[in-house]
Formats: structure tokens, C-alpha cells, sequence
């Protein structure tokens, strides 16, 4: 394991761990520091609703820790613009192929790139769990969606470089009004202004994408009902 400053956060770097999110929520030394634990590979790597996240040596997989009083449900939007806003700029052909899947996936082309996940401890900290698939993506019989890497279209980009920018993009918009957040992930929204089918757990609705308001629950647009939804998860048609 390694330890070094990230511009003011603690990094600490670990060969294997059973899931950076895990490791981040059981830590005891936060005060009112700021932590990143990344991990080259996860051996119980997970994602929101439990699901497995496979974890290959070679993809970027850290968690931060720290206090902040911004919500869960607006917090992922933050994290997302960062993903995003890190990828072109340093990878500035990506423009108009990457995209954000409410609430929580980074989209490249249609296929899912990466994923967030947020938790909170016991003595109400934030953990922010993300998962970036550099190059490789995992095979198509293990997972229930389409998914891609950088190195599927011939990308490369190294883990602490995008890891260093997504630590400044992140810092600078948390301090943004949600209003200017909200506003960019609309730049960004997948499937923005059609149809989709969200899956809410015990069942499905559909209608039209049209964007989140000002508490981030996403509106869909059902004939002349709107309807607002807090928790779900968009599904691949």
C-alpha cells in the first residue's frame, strides 16, 4: 500500500481489496480529512442494487471519503460531471460519444464505460465509489448490459492522470450551485428527450425522458402526467 497527497486529498493505493467502497466505509481515520482509496483490482467489486462490478487488473477502481452536505441524490451528478468532463479533456475525440445514464453510469457510444456508486458510514461521511473501465469491458455472458473500455476504440489513458483532473473538476464543482450542475449534466443526459422504461423494483413505467429538476429526481413524461422519480434505474431497450 502507498500513501501521497492528491492536491488536498489523502490517496492511498492498495494491490487488491475486496471493494474500494467497503474499505472506504469501515475507515476510521477521516476527521475532517479527505480520502481516495483506489485499488487495482477488487475481488467483490460492487455497484448500486448490489450488483457484482468485475474488477480486471489494468481498469481504475477508488473510492473517496469525506464529510460534505450535499445530498446523495445530487452528489451523483456532481461526481458524474467529473467523470465526463475529465474524459474530454483528455480525450477530446470523445466529444458527442460520451453520455450519463441517470442516475449513476458514464455511457460511451450507447455501452456503459464506468459507474458510481455513493454510500454513507456510520458517522454520516460520504463515500463515492467509481469504477472506469480503461481496457477491458467485461464479456458480454457475465453482465445484463452493453458494455465497452477506452481500449475497445483504441483509447488509452493512464489511471492516476484521469484520477488527478477528476480530483479538480470534482473539487470545483462541488462548490457550484446545483442549478449550474443541473444544467450541464442536460448537455449530457442519455437518452434525453425520448422514450424509456425505468425499472423501480417491484415494477417498470415508461415515458418520455425530459430532464431532472431542481431536487435531481428525474421527470417522465407520461401523456399529460408528469411523473417524478427519486430512485430507479433507466433500462437498455
Amino acid at each position: 500500500m502507498s500513501r501521497q497527497s492528491l492536491l488536498s486529498w489523502k490517496y492511498h493505493e492498495y494491490k487488491e481489496l475486496s471493494s474500494t467502497n467497503d474499505f472506504a466505509l469501515n475507515y476510521a481515520d477521516v476527521a475532517d480529512e479527505r480520502h481516495i482509496f483506489i485499488a487495482q483490482t477488487q475481488s467483490n467489486g460492487r455497484g448500486r442494487r448490489g450488483h457484482h462490478w468485475i474488477s480486471p487488473i489494468g481498469n481504475l477502481y477508488f473510492s473517496q471519503l469525506f464529510f460534505t452536505s450535499c445530498p446523495p441524490n445530487k452528489l451523483v451528478y456532481v461526481s458524474a460531471l467529473s467523470v465526463v468532463q475529465t474524459l474530454l479533456e483528455k480525450l477530446p475525440q470523445l466529444q458527442g460519444q460520451i453520455s450519463i445514464k441517470w442516475p449513476n453510469d458514464i455511457m460511451l457510444d450507447g455501452k456503459k464505460l464506468g459507474g458510481i456508486l455513493i454510500e454513507k458510514n456510520a458517522s454520516d461521511n460520504t463515500v463515492i465509489g467509481i469504477g472506469l473501465n480503461l481496457v477491458s469491458a467485461p464479456p458480454a455472458d457475465l453482465v445484463s448490459y452493453p458494455a465497452t473500455s477506452l481500449a475497445d476504440i483504441g483509447l488509452a489513458l493512464a489511471g492516476m492522470d484521469f484520477l488527478h483532473s477528476y480530483i479538480n473538476f470534482f473539487d470545483r464543482n462541488l462548490q457550484c450551485d446545483f442549478a449550474v450542475i443541473r444544467r450541464e449534466f442536460m448537455n449530457f443526459a442519455w437518452q434525453l428527450n425520448s422514450d424509456i422504461t425505468i425499472s423501480l423494483g417491484n415494477k417498470n413505467v415508461s415515458g418520455c425522458f425530459i430532464g431532472i429538476d431542481e431536487q435531481g429526481f428525474l421527470l417522465l413524461q407520461q401523456e399529460q402526467v408528469i411523473l417524478t422519480i427519486n430512485t430507479g434505474e433507466i433500462l437498455f431497450s
